[in-house]
């Protein structure tokens, strides 16, 4: 199978599951035919980019993405704790329902650049940087 082919197959699975999960949101609370359909869109693009021939990632590709999720940890990780940060401040200037929210945002951003840390040092490890 070549690139082209496996674009359109990725085209219409992610359609597919798309509007397979609008239809579960909109018309039913019964979600079991959206998860199923989620692992079955799964398991067709596993099995279409293992039948493809040509090369799908090559270096530059690879630089992008570890350069584009770097960047969107980092941004996110700052957001979120800006975000909570902000939410505990209202919760204390009569917005108490916020003060949960900001404290789960303030701590999911702490664990995750927690995690960040822990890769970073294991990597460093690996690869003796």
């Amino acid at each position: 199978m070549d690139k082209e082919r496996y674009n359109q197959i990725k085209t219409a699975v992610t359609l597919g599951v798309g509007l397979i999960m609008i239809y579960e949101a909109l018309r039913t609370s019964n979600y079991i035919l959206g998860m199923v359909t989620v692992l079955v869109g799964m398991l067709t693009l596993y099995v279409a980019r293992t039948r493809v021939d040509e090369v799908l990632y090559d270096e530059r590709t690879r630089l992008i993405r570890e350069k584009a999720a770097s960047r969107t940890l980092g941004l996110m990780a700052v957001a979120m704790g800006a975000g909570g940060l902000m939410l505990i401040e209202a919760s204390y200037r009569g917005f108490a329902e916020f003060r949960q929210t900001g404290y789960v945002l303030a701590y999911l951003a702490s664990f995750t650049l927690w995690i960040y840390m822990l890769f970073s040092w294991y990597y460093r490890r690996q690869m003796g940087g």
